[in-house]
């Protein structure tokens, strides 16, 4: 019972981290555009969730079925699949929540750059304050 919860605890706290690195990353002009058309909290917190659900479930499941590439490719595939992973999160947003939120990523002739860079700024800062938090 105390596992259970434990997990439970570890999931609200990691859509909680993703809710606000996504706030502060929208907010702080690194590229990321969040339009928000209801309640802004409860907006970045169905936005944590879904880009918890999509790091968590598809870029997991990405990396495992990758990872030859990735060893033939000495990891730099994985660099393609962070980029996809954000432009996943952009057009499920956009296609099933867009009565609630509306992300816009850069673009562009190099809005992929952007887009890699955001990604490694919000890998790093889940990164540490997971670890500062969990």
């Amino acid at each position: 019972m105390k596992r259970m919860w434990k997990i439970v605890k570890d999931i609200i706290l990691s859509v909680l981290i993703n809710a606000e690195i996504l706030y502060f990353v929208s907010s702080n002009k690194f590229g990321l555009v969040i339009e928000s058309k209801a309640d802004i909290f409860q907006v970045f917190l169905l936005l944590g969730l879904v880009f918890w659900i999509v790091n968590f479930g598809i870029k997991r499941i990405l990396h495992i079925i990758t990872f030859p590439l990735k060893f033939l490719t000495l990891g730099i595939s994985s660099i393609v699949i962070n980029v996809g992973v954000f432009y996943f999160f952009q057009w499920f947003i956009n296609e099933n929540c867009s009565q609630f939120a509306r992300v816009q990523l850069p673009s562009g002739d190099f809005g992929w750059v952007r887009v890699l860079i955001l990604s490694v700024i919000i890998s790093t800062v889940y990164a540490l304050l997971s670890k500062i938090l969990k």
